[in-house]
């Protein structure tokens, strides 16, 4: 489950931004999910944020004056949203949507 972790989308443009992000993704073993190289004004790098690094990443950020903001609050609130559990009528539907029926393949 991936409660509370967040996704962050960091500038990218500078060099301090750069190292601030190699940084943070080693002191807290974050992981890249996107790089945005649009252009020398427009970059930016995606973040996945575990929930026990958040405050930690943050303040980091913060006090080195690195620009970022929250894309997703909570990847598991995002998750459940995008794929909503199954009612029991979809558990027994098969992968075509038809309904299957006993003794059947």
């Amino acid at each position: 489950k991936y409660d509370g972790a967040q996704l962050w989308r960091i500038a990218y443009t500078e060099q301090e931004y750069k190292n601030a992000v190699a940084e943070i993704q080693k002191q807290f073993k974050l992981s890249m999910w996107n790089l945005q190289m649009t252009s020398q004004n427009d970059s930016y790098v995606d973040i996945f944020v575990k929930r026990d690094a958040v405050k930690g990443a943050k303040d980091f950020l913060l006090k080195v004056r690195v620009p970022f903001s929250v894309v997703i609050e909570d990847i598991q609130d995002a998750i459940n949203s995008e794929n909503p559990p199954l009612d029991e009528e979809d558990l027994w539907q098969n992968r075509n949507g038809e309904f299957a029926t006993a003794g059947t393949t």
